[in-house]
């Protein structure tokens, strides 16, 4: 992920514009501009970074949540838990 000093956007793909330099052969000088002001100021970030603890501890509480969802809409629509007879 990409972040841009001066407009201080978040994105994935820059734009890349060949500066020719009158050159009508290659190598061109490769530029990456941010796509939203076309600044050249910008800075390649890590887009997520979380370690395996806090990725297992938020899990954790995502199943407990739908858990607790999935009781409580039995328990309104009076459905019986599974493994009850």
């Amino acid at each position: 992920m990409y972040y841009c000093t001066d407009c201080k956007k978040k994105f994935f793909d820059p734009k890349i514009y060949f500066e020719r330099h009158g050159l009508t052969t290659p190598p061109y000088e490769k530029i990456m501009l941010c796509p939203y002001c076309e600044s050249e100021d910008i800075a390649y970030i890590e887009a997520f970074k979380i370690d395996f603890r806090q990725g297992l501890l938020m899990i954790t509480r995502a199943i407990i949540a739908i858990r607790l969802v999935k009781h409580a809409v039995k328990g309104f629509l009076n459905l019986k838990p599974s493994g009850e007879n």
